[in-house]
């Protein structure tokens, strides 16, 4: 194996005895290599002795903070700009009166839709519900929206 990828599984290992197997192969390869990593604090660079990064590989701010902004490099600048557009909320006592009507949403509600997006079953078909008087003519048998009496 590649000396370099085995110094990344090392640094990458999450187990003690895992590190330690890896480090064993690093110097059976490589004496001067695991001397010299050995002489490196271990919390510095391993995951398995790992302080206080938790379990994060790069401390460098800088590269984390590339690491969040790698999908914005493709974006123009005028796409990442947006922020000066919006301007804060403040106390509703300065809001502005609405020169516009505000209406019910029965008012948006096409005619002959349903109110409820609920699947019907039979309970909904059952005698129960023909036995309801209609809300306008009061006989039973249908209901308001289909009573003949209805314009």
């Amino acid at each position: 194996m590649d000396l370099s990828r085995l110094m990344w599984r090392v640094a990458s290992a999450h187990q003690v005895r895992k590190f330690e197997s890896l480090m064993w192969q690093i110097k059976e390869e490589n004496v001067e290599a695991y001397e010299y990593l050995m002489e490196i604090p271990l919390e510095k660079w391993t995951v398995s002795y790992d302080g206080k990064r938790w379990e994060v590989l790069t401390t460098n701010l800088s590269e984390s903070f590339n690491g969040v902004l790698k999908k914005a490099r493709g974006l123009p600048i005028t796409a990442m700009g947006y922020t000066r557009s919006f301007s804060p909320v403040y106390h509703e006592a300065y809001w502005p009166s609405p020169n516009f009507r505000m209406r019910n949403n029965e008012f948006y509600r096409r005619p002959n839709r349903s109110r409820t997006t609920r699947i019907p079953n039979e309970m909904d078909c059952g005698p129960a519900v023909y036995e309801r008087a209609c809300g306008l003519c009061r006989q039973t048998g249908h209901d308001r929206c289909r009573c003949p009496d209805r314009n």
